[in-house]
């Protein structure tokens, strides 16, 4: 058996994403322009930066924590299947990024659109 850097690399990746979006999902990772889900609208407020995060939780966990299984028994499989598993999960990750980057953008969107009537009528 043999568990390859690029296992590594990824399964740790994999680790530190599901870490961040907790993390920005529960707020111990405020907004930032370095760390976590950073769109247009989950940059406005502190309210859509967590909206945001929390929206995409349920996503990056079907997607991300298969994406370790994957990984972690890839390394008891043929070199070529585990290259090809390694690539499977390099293309999660990928598709992760990708569907929480349109989902966070999406929440945090509906919030702020939320809240601009509602500040409009207390201004009058």
């Amino acid at each position: 058996m043999t568990f390859g850097s690029f296992n590594w690399f990824f399964l740790a990746v994999t680790g530190v994403v599901i870490s961040v979006i907790l993390l920005g999902a529960t707020g111990r990772i405020r907004r930032n322009r370095y760390v976590g889900v950073r769109t247009r609208h989950t940059l406005k407020s502190d309210e859509g930066w967590i909206a945001g995060h929390r929206a995409i939780v349920g996503p990056t966990l079907i997607l991300l924590l298969p994406t370790a299984i994957i990984l972690i028994g890839s390394a008891a499989t043929s070199s070529k299947v585990r290259s090809a598993l390694v690539a499977l999960s390099a293309a999660l990750i990928i598709a992760t990024a990708l569907i929480g980057s349109v989902t966070a953008e999406r929440a945090a969107k509906r919030l702020s659109t939320k809240r601009r009537p509602a500040e409009e009528n207390n201004d009058k």
